[in-house]
């Protein structure tokens, strides 16, 4: 379950419309239904980036949370309430927590109706998909389900696992619909929709309008990947690397496997060699700087990982309320998955993994704790102890285990993850997650290193600078100065922190190019040119230790 952030300041400024909080519940009577599903009716105005949605819930079982949509929290987004209603004869007084939760309703049913806006950006904003925000992107609308779907069973207590059914609309015509995680209850361009469990609602995407896609299958798997046009002369290399990458995880794991997936790719004009990616119950959300598409290690990497986020953190789910503290399974251990599968393909060479290596230890900083790399390094230190003791033990071979296990469907922790390595193993793995992971001391890298073979070696290297970091603010949508370094050619140039950047196509900010650029201040646009110079630089390299 996402932890959701304060949605209170958006919707009061929709309940003076209603009159009072007391009227956004109507005590108007509702047929009662014991075999009706949730329904959703979604009605497109794409030329407006809206969305009308009317929501049916049946059967709100005591106590259940029930969660608007995480909508209307960035800029250029509104969510706006049209009422609620159920089918109690008794006043009731909806009342929205922090999140946009409604708390200690029950009902055999339930009607919420509420719009979804996305206005235009202006021409110095910019959208991250990743910030589980629609982007307009073209002529396409993306929307993660959560921003679409209310959240049933927020806090776990829902019982509710019937059909969900969807219908979108769109003045009578059909609207390209992409929702990996649905069955078509007719025809491919069919508006209607069945969801197998709520939480694959949420967890699903959906794409409105028509974007450039490509389909593709193999014996037990469909994807879709819809994608930015500025990609075409690169996106068949893209799409067969896509399907080497799933078939790998598909033979690995066969009966965890969803039949149907979906891979949104987004360009990012503000940093060429930018590369991100988020995924979701069907499917996945790729963004790559137009440098970082072309670099066959950065971005195979990436999707190597975000694919193998469908089992990990997808399929595979975890326990609420120790949900940070198994981040290294879910991030480190899935980089080490995604790593292996492309050293197994052929898609990555044992520099690659040496260069991601240097470079995640290179971004590491005393005392502060990072999931990929800690848990990276763990995964590799678990599998070095199989293999010193015990052949014929992977960790690959612990996932195609661990998928065919009852313990599968459990919310993990890390006693359960601890249990079933050891299941796996039968090696005792008590002192070694007390010390590492429970406690998340300091892992001994060289000693792990060392036994395959590798050396941490520290150079000066020349390399190119401007003397400036930027930042991302989401709540904005801008760029904005971050850092400067003392008497750089930023802080000459006259570059603030603070100062906005208006973001530029293809910007490539690690070349040895001067850079142009344009920055908002005290609402003052100013040109800069700043130059770039060649400075030294201490890198870290992970290197095989020479004979």
């Amino acid at each position: 379950m996402r932890i959701r952030t304060a949605m209170l300041g958006i919707i009061s400024l929709f309940l003076p419309v209603l009159a009072s909080a007391q009227e956004i519940y109507r005590t108007e009577p509702l047929p009662e239904d014991a075999a009706l599903p949730d329904r959703y009716e979604i009605t497109v105005d794409a030329a407006r980036g809206a969305l009308r949605v009317r929501a049916q819930l049946s059967h709100i079982a005591r106590e259940e949370t029930v969660c608007l949509p995480a909508f209307g929290q960035r800029f250029g987004e509104t969510l706006q309430i049209v009422q609620i209603r159920t089918d109690q004869n008794v006043p009731m007084v909806a009342k929205l927590d922090r999140a946009g939760c409604i708390s200690r309703v029950t009902a055999a049913r339930c009607d919420f109706e509420y719009e979804l806006i996305m206005s235009e950006l202006p021409p110095d904003r910019f959208w991250l998909p990743s910030e589980l925000s629609p982007s307009r992107n073209g002529k396409m609308l993306v929307f993660p389900g959560e921003s679409l779907f209310i959240e049933r069973g927020a806090n776990e207590t829902s019982t509710h696992a019937s059909l969900t059914d969807v219908r979108v609309t769109d003045g009578g015509q059909i609207v390209t619909t992409l929702a990996p995680v649905l069955t078509p209850n007719g025809p491919a361009n069919t508006q209607d929709f069945e969801a197998q469990s709520h939480y694959e609602l949420t967890r699903s995407f959906w794409a409105f309008q028509v974007p450039k896609l490509l389909a593709a299958s193999s014996e037990d798997l469909t994807w879709q990947l819809a994608f930015d046009p500025l990609y075409q002369t690169d996106i068949a290399d893209i799409e067969r690397e896509l399907s080497q990458i799933l078939g790998f995880y598909s033979d690995l794991m066969r009966t965890k496997t969803p039949t149907r997936i979906a891979i949104f790719l987004f360009d990012i004009p503000f940093d060429a060699h930018y590369t991100h990616g988020f995924a979701r119950q069907g499917g996945i959300v790729l963004e790559m700087g137009r440098k970082a598409a072309r670099d066959k290690r950065a971005r195979r990497i990436l999707m190597a990982h975000e694919l193998f986020h469908l089992y990990n953190g997808e399929n595979l789910r975890f326990e609420n309320k120790s949900f940070a503290q198994t981040a290294w399974f879910r991030e480190g251990m899935t980089q080490y998955i995604a790593l292996t599968a492309l050293l197994s393909l052929g898609l990555a060479s044992r520099d690659d993994l040496y260069l991601w290596m240097s470079l995640s230890l290179s971004k590491q900083k005393p005392g502060v704790y990072d999931p990929y790399h800690h848990g990276f390094f763990l995964s590799l230190a678990i599998e070095q102890q199989w293999q010193r003791y015990q052949s014929g033990l992977s960790m690959p071979g612990f996932w195609r285990f661990l998928s065919l296990s009852p313990n599968w469907n459990e919310h993990q922790s890390n006693t359960t993850l601890q249990a079933l390595l050891a299941q796996y193993s039968a090696f005792d793995f008590n002192s070694f997650f007390k010390r590492y992971v429970r406690t998340t001391a300091e892992l001994p890298l060289e000693e792990i290193l060392a036994v395959n073979g590798l050396t941490v070696q520290k150079q000066l290297k020349p390399q190119p600078s401007i003397g400036m970091e930027y930042g991302l603010d989401a709540a904005k949508a801008i760029l904005y100065v971050k850092k400067i370094l003392r008497n750089s050619p930023a802080e000459r140039a006259g570059l603030k922190p603070g100062d906005w950047i208006v973001p530029a196509d293809a910007t490539d900010w690690s070349d040895a190019s001067d850079k142009q650029i344009t920055v908002i201040r005290d609402s003052q646009r100013l040109q800069m040119r700043i130059p770039a110079i060649t400075v030294s630089a201490e890198t870290t390299e992970i290197r095989p230790v020479r004979p």
